[in-house]
């Protein structure tokens, strides 16, 4: 009365304390009927008469909205443990009442969490805590897995109740993108293979009776038992795509949030099919173990959703984000007005509006190059029908060598056709190549090597080619605005052909190099059978020395003996990638030998390439990885001393003003700078120290040098050499 209770309501209250006391001792769901109800009727009376009649918005909800769904909820929370307690109604009726009441209770918790941002009304106004969504999600994860362990909970209602509450928890992440129902729906569809298809079973523990006769305590194994229908498992992962595709624009709310910026459209596809691949994954890992065809398959959607969100090809716009034209008025599209993804527009941003606006489309052929290189490293790996999977790998590579190819050919020279088909043939020949170098294809190393000649012929061919058949020169309005334009064009192909070589052979070499140092291990019993193979040719030719005249025997050099058995054996594979770190690091000093400002100090960049350099039998028969170094430390002299001598000694490249004398001079100073680089290239191919006093009488030399030379290479030598004698000093 004191409260404001009418005589009804305190009667109420009287009948429900009632019930809750006879419950408690009888323990029946007819007593505990009574207090639910008469709890809930006395919750309603004091909302309708403190705030029923209130014309206020709490979040997004009306004031009457918001008691009606308090009334509900708390009915049902409190149904929730008498049915527990009283074991009444079984397992479908206490999950059926979890779930409407988790529905209700989460639609309450979206609509009051931080709901005035998205309502409009009483903006900066809390209305519900979040630290609250994280104990409500929290406890209720615990009691579903609590009532699911103690068999009072089916398989079905814990996995819904559980992706539920978790899912809740997305509404603190990005409050005003609302992704607690595609997330909840992304949820469901992955965890349904792992929650709907695990059993527990009690077992006795492994350790034997006491002698008293106690036995040891039982405990809960969980297993999981296979789908018996494979198209049980397309359904699921069907719901899986299904679900990754309703929860597009959450996907594009979070890359947007993570970025700043409106995603790429290449980054949102690529996004999505990560997301199905990851979601396929427990489903895959469960129940189809044994299916390699599936693992492959979530593999290769793997693969693609990370390769073209890297690449980021464009995509069409009618039915992304655009309407396409059909009767009705339908309009299927991936994006709505709110959702809409960056397209390709890099060339007006970069060129301006004078130059027209370019589609990379053959950044599609750039997607099915590395996918098709992919499978050509996994059928190579394959150990079932070697030779078979072999020649499929070698297969894969040509169609990702003609992809490549294609990609270049139509990025680098727009509308050079005759170029176009030489540089896509040239880049087949280096896809081709590095399958043959890498795969166990059982070919012999022979026709890998003559491929790769052929690869390096294709460099001098292509220049010929691009001034017998030079490219086309522009007829637009815009050429006029452009002095020498043709000369441009002719520099840019060349330049752009170097480029592409260069990259071929950097790829060979690096590849080559990862495959030696795989097998580094095995590289001592390699050496010995070389060798062995070397000793008995030898014998060999010794044993049939009676039947030939034996002065011609002896005049059959070392070296024809050993080129012989390097062309019959696998050590080409190695010379195929010093070739190829040879002539990279080659095409790098021509490419970068134009910058002025690079000019001196290019080979300092440019001379840890060498570092990919193996041991060959033929070029480099005796470097070691102790010995590494030592070609790059003489790479560095060498290139100086040559542009030097080629500035000295070449009349159109001598300075304006440099006498006789003094070029004389200068190379008189760049001779003094030398000794000190030949002994600390020695001193790194042999690792042996080096005396003193011959360090201490050949480093001043460089001083003299760097006092009195006037070319900046001569300089920079010097100063090179000085650094290498304290090194070797110290």
């Amino acid at each position: 009365l004191a409260m404001g209770m009418s005589l009804s309501v305190l009667v109420v209250a009287l009948v429900t304390a009632g019930g809750f006391i006879l419950f408690l001792q009888s323990w029946s769901i007819r007593d505990y009927a009574v207090f639910v109800f008469g709890a809930t009727t006395i919750m309603g009376w004091f909302l309708s008469e403190n705030f029923w009649f209130l014309e206020v918005y709490s979040g997004t909800l009306h004031m009457r909205q918001l008691c009606s769904l308090m009334v509900a909820t708390c009915f049902l929370s409190a149904v929730i443990p008498g049915l527990v307690a009283c074991n009444f109604g079984g397992k479908k009726l206490l999950g059926t009442t979890m779930m409407v009441r988790g529905l209700l209770f989460g639609y309450l918790e979206k609509s009051l969490t931080f709901g005035s941002r998205l309502s409009g009304y009483d903006e900066g106004d809390f209305t519900y805590p979040p630290y609250l969504v994280v104990l409500t999600s929290v406890t209720g994860m615990i009691a579903v897995h609590h009532l699911r362990n103690t068999n009072r909970l089916s398989n079905v209602f814990a996995w819904f109740l559980s992706c539920m509450n978790g899912s809740k928890l997305s509404m603190l992440v990005l409050p005003e993108a609302q992704l607690v129902v595609p997330c909840t729906v992304l949820c469901l569809a992955v965890m349904a293979p792992i929650m709907l298809y695990r059993q527990d079973s009690r077992q006795q523990r492994s350790a034997q009776h006491d002698k008293g006769g106690a036995s040891t305590p039982s405990f809960t194994r969980t297993t999981f038992f296979r789908m018996g229908n494979p198209y049980q498992a397309l359904c699921h992962a069907l719901a899986i795509v299904g679900a990754v595709l309703y929860a597009r624009y959450m996907i594009f709310d979070i890359l947007e949030a993570f970025f700043g910026r409106r995603p790429n459209e290449g980054l949102l596809m690529g996004s999505l099919l990560v997301s199905m691949s990851l979601g396929c994954w427990p489903l895959i890992q469960l129940h189809l173990s044994y299916n390699q065809a599936a693992r492959r398959l979530m593999i290769a959607v793997l693969a693609s959703g990370l390769v073209i969100a890297l690449i980021r090809p464009p995509m069409p716009i009618t039915g992304g984000a655009r309407c396409p034209r059909l009767p009705f008025e339908l309009c299927p599209r991936l994006w709505d007005s709110d959702h809409r993804p960056e397209h390709e527009v890099d060339d007006v941003s970069v060129y301006g509006d004078a130059t027209a606006r370019r589609e990379h489309w053959p950044k599609w052929l750039l997607v099915v190059a590395v996918m098709s290189g992919l499978a050509s490293l996994s059928a190579g790996a394959s150990r079932h029908g070697r030779k078979s999977a072999a020649f499929a790998g070698i297969g894969m590579a040509l169609a990702s060598g003609v992809c490549m190819g294609a990609y270049l050919s139509f990025e680098l020279f727009p509308g050079y056709k005759f170029m176009q088909i030489l540089v896509g043939l040239t880049t087949t020949l280096c896809l081709v190549v590095l399958a043959m170098a890498h795969l166990n294809t059982g070919l012999s190393p022979k026709n890998a090597f003559a491929t790769f000649m052929i690869l390096v012929l294709m460099l001098p061919l292509s220049l010929v080619s691009v001034f017998v058949f030079p490219p086309a020169s522009p007829e637009t309005d815009d050429a006029r605005l452009y002095v020498d334009v043709e000369r441009d064009i002719m520099e840019d192909t060349k330049a752009s052909l170097l480029m592409a070589h260069t990259c071929y052979m950097l790829l060979i070499a690096f590849t080559i190099k990862l495959k030696r140092q795989r097998k580094q291990g095995s590289g001592t019993h390699t050496t010995h059978h070389f060798g062995n193979r070397f000793a008995t040719h030898r014998h060999q030719q010794y044993r049939l020395g009676g039947s030939m005249d034996s002065r011609l025997a002896k005049r059959q050099s070392l070296f024809g003996g050993t080129f012989e058995l390097m062309l019959a054996g696998k050590d080409l594979i190695p010379l195929i990638g010093n070739i190829a770190t040879v002539e990279t690091f080659l095409l790098c000093l021509v490419l970068l030998g134009d910058d002025d400002a690079l000019q001196n100090f290019a080979v300092f960049m440019l001379c840890p390439i060498l570092l990919l350099l193996n041991q060959d039998g033929f070029l480099f028969s005796r470097l070691t990885d102790r010995q590494r170094y030592a070609p790059v430390a003489a790479a560095v002299p060498l290139v100086i001393t040559c542009k030097a001598c080629a500035q000295l000694l070449y009349p159109p490249w001598i300075p304006a003003g440099m006498t006789l004398m003094a070029s004389l001079l200068n190379v008189v100073d760049l001779l003094l700078t030398l000794p000190n680089h030949v002994i600390f290239v020695r001193y790194l191919w042999r690792l042996e120290g080096q005396a003193d006093i011959m360090l201490v009488v050949v480093t001043p030399l460089n001083v003299i040098a760097l006092l009195t030379t006037s070319v900046d290479g001569i300089r920079i030598q010097a100063l090179c050499g000085m650094a290498a004698a304290a090194i070797q000093y110290v």
